[in-house]
């Protein structure tokens, strides 16, 4: 089936059955925050609404509970024992029927001969079998796994490492995996059985290879009856594991090819153990297997759907294709899709090794592409992981960044100036910035394009605007005052009228055509040493208190010495 294209993809609210009204003002936003008729509050509102507010990453394992005590006491004392009487033999067996499958077989990159095909899909029954030792003892299967002949890709969402001996059960072997799966005892001879296509992810010529191998695979066909062929490709799309309340952002590597493919959807049915192996927060895997195995019964649904078939415009564009497959596994699922992707489980990952609580790490809930998406943020996840760890060394366990905070970690003195950046930052309008208004403010401030660095700018330093006219209140004395102070130590409001014009060390290089934040390599001009307060205080032309947004840039770009405080973040200054 082949929906056509009309337009963009429509969100659907799969929970209510329609389209989600959050979701499409989500999209329309998206679609026309980058035009000059939103203001950058109204833009950073934008990002806060096409945020979902849903953490896919966190685990939702009850905590431990009197009842739950007692039935893991007594699934310990009489269930316990014969479940592993039959978890070690069957890991066993399988390894040992892939074991004798590769024996002879040594070249990756040619399809394995029918009969040792046969001998790893013996090993599917004792998958079985481990599964029902891992209190699995039901297993709804819907629909029929696909001949390879009508879809060489199957993709399925990501929920647990459940879901891989869920597809050895179903006799879907050959997967994409990471590389370090590899060193997992047994591993390696069940994965090179599988013919698995192995990736190292932080090596851009092993990812190139791997794309190459899946489009080369998902393409082969035979000319001749018994002759070796691919299996099918197993592949999950989201490249990490969710708690299954959503369906994460869909990487194109599956969908490049323009094959047809046939989604697999995954649904646990759990009551004391959530089997999802997330970084939000959550019990590892070790005791995520001694959870199942001393609950009572959990079950799964395993929905093989129809086969979807690209039209030629999906063919043409993977990541059309991907959205549209997206949307269709959702809808079967009855969950929502979410902006999430890979770099949010980095982002994960860095405050894992940084040491954050679990409990603080479950409001790590960014969607970073929506930064993207959005404000056309041009930030690396590395710069954010840099964001992260200064938000947390004075967030602490709150979580929350106050105004005082916020200026601290910017590197920034108190005033009316600054106080506008909170203000700025503040879209909840509750006195607390969360990471997520934190960062979106970052990424606007200092990573969107120079264009919108300007409205940010003039929402920064005007402290009133006419509508009719267009022009903004700015009183630049009290920006000097403020950089005066900071240079000579002079609390600010003692200088608060007082201008410096004409005491300032120009030495700036007449190329410079922004403020911190259209430039990373302000040179910092101090004032002469000897000025005094009292020796500033000469007779004053009318300052100019209202100006044209032209005439307020010009300004800034005339006087970057007042501006240094900007690009004061130390990660900048690097």
């Amino acid at each position: 089936m082949s929906p056509p294209r009309e337009g963009k993809v429509v969100t659907f609210d799969v929970e209510s059955g329609g389209a989600g009204e959050s979701e499409r003002s989500a999209r329309s936003a998206a679609t026309s925050s980058r035009s000059t008729d939103l203001t950058v509050k109204e833009r950073l509102a934008a990002v806060n609404v096409a945020q979902s507010g849903r953490n896919p990453f966190v685990n939702n394992t009850p905590p431990w509970s009197t009842d739950l005590v007692v039935q893991t006491v007594l699934v310990c004392i009489f269930i316990l024992p014969l479940r592993l009487l039959l978890f070690c033999p069957s890991i066993a067996i399988a390894w040992i029927l892939d074991a004798v499958a590769n024996i002879g077989h040594y070249v990756d990159d040619v399809p394995m001969p029918r009969w040792r095909c046969r001998i790893v899909n013996w090993s599917s029954y004792f998958w079985r079998a481990w599964l029902f030792s891992l209190s699995f003892q039901r297993i709804n299967v819907v629909g029929e796994p696909a001949r390879r002949s009508e879809a060489p890709i199957c993709v399925v969402n990501h929920t647990s490492f459940i879901d891989i001996f869920l597809m050895y059960a179903c006799k879907r072997f050959m997967f994409v995996a990471k590389k370090e799966v590899t060193k997992i005892p047994f591993g390696r001879d069940i994965i090179r059985a599988g013919q698995t296509i192995l990736v190292d992810r932080a090596n851009t010529e092993s990812s190139q290879h791997a794309k190459e191998a899946i489009e080369r695979r998902a393409k082969h066909t035979t000319h001749h009856p018994g002759a070796p062929e691919w299996p099918t490709l197993v592949m999950f799309p989201e490249s990490t594991c969710t708690n299954g309340t959503a369906l994460i952002t869909f990487k194109q590597g599956a969908f490049v090819p323009g094959v047809p493919v046939q989604p697999v959807a995954i649904k646990y049915h759990w009551k004391t153990a959530d089997p999802c192996k997330v970084y939000g927060g959550g019990p590892g895997i070790g005791l995520i297997l001694l959870r199942m195995l001393t609950s009572l019964h959990n079950s799964v649904t395993i929905h093989f759907m129809d086969v979807y078939r690209p039209s030629e415009e999906e063919k043409g564009d993977p990541s059309f294709f991907a959205e549209n497959v997206r949307q269709l596994m959702a809808r079967t699922l009855k969950v929502r899709v979410t902006n999430h992707s890979y770099a949010d489980v980095q982002l994960l990952l860095a405050a894992q090794k940084m040491d954050i609580r679990r409990d603080s790490r479950r409001n790590l809930n960014v969607e970073l592409s929506t930064l993207k998406d959005i404000l056309d943020a041009k930030c690396t996840v590395s710069q954010v992981k840099y964001f992260l760890q200064e938000f947390h060394k004075e967030a602490g366990r709150e979580g929350k960044l106050t105004q005082g905070q916020l200026l601290r970690v910017l590197n920034m003195e108190r005033n009316p100036v600054t106080e506008r950046i909170f203000q700025l930052f503040d879209i909840n309008s509750d006195g607390a910035l969360q990471y997520k208004e934190f960062m979106a403010g970052i990424a606007l401030l200092y990573y969107t394009d120079k264009s919108v660095q300007e409205d940010a700018l003039i929402d920064i330093l005007a402290s009133e605007k006419d509508e009719e006219t267009g022009m903004v209140y700015f009183d630049k004395n009290l920006l000097k005052s403020f950089a005066f102070s900071r240079h000579k130590k002079y609390p600010a409001e003692k200088l608060y009228n007082m201008s410096v014009s004409g005491h300032t060390s120009s030495v700036m290089t007449s190329g410079h055509t922004s403020l911190g934040m259209m430039t990373t390599s302000l040179e910092t001009v101090e004032l002469d040493s000897v000025t005094s307060p009292t020796s500033l205080t000469t007779p004053q032309t009318p300052q100019q208190l209202w100006w044209t947004r032209e005439e307020l840039i010009k300004f800034v770009r005339d006087n970057p010495q007042l501006f240094d405080w900007l690009n004061s973040p130390s990660f900048l200054e690097r």
